[in-house]
């Protein structure tokens, strides 16, 4: 399968870190595997959480906590700090920067259309759309 992603010029977007937590209904032990993993992690990684178990849901307060306190202490170091980012962060990391470019203006174009739009079905709507 890598090779024909390759060839199509396609990035696979694997998971690093798989805590396997479908298989265990120990929060503590799911947050414990992702964090001792994240703190020897040297590069970027992949965590690869199910959102429908309520395990994951528990053990990602840990982990979220655990990345805060550790980037208070990075930031005191001046070490790099932990990340998050999702999908569409990472694949406009990933882009060709003239791609992006296009991206990004056909970006503008649609939420310009869809303010408007909105605009004309519900006058006087407060908001405004703005690109991430």
């Amino acid at each position: 399968i890598k090779s024909l992603l390759t060839d199509r010029k396609l990035a696979h977007m694997h998971w690093d870190i798989d805590p396997q937590e479908w298989e265990d209904h120990d929060s503590n032990r799911v947050a414990g595997d992702i964090i001792h993993e994240l703190r020897y992690l040297d590069g970027r990684a992949v965590v690869l959480m199910h959102d429908t178990k309520l395990v994951t849901v528990r053990a990602l307060q840990q982990v979220l906590d655990w990345i805060d306190a550790e980037n208070r202490r990075r930031a005191r170091t001046g070490k790099k700090q932990i990340r998050i980012v999702d999908a569409s962060d990472w694949i406009a990391e990933t882009l060709d920067p003239q791609l992006r470019g296009f991206a990004e203006g056909m970006l503008g174009h649609t939420l310009a259309g869809l303010q408007s739009a909105r605009t004309a079905l519900v006058p006087g709507y407060p908001t405004k759309m703005v690109a991430r």
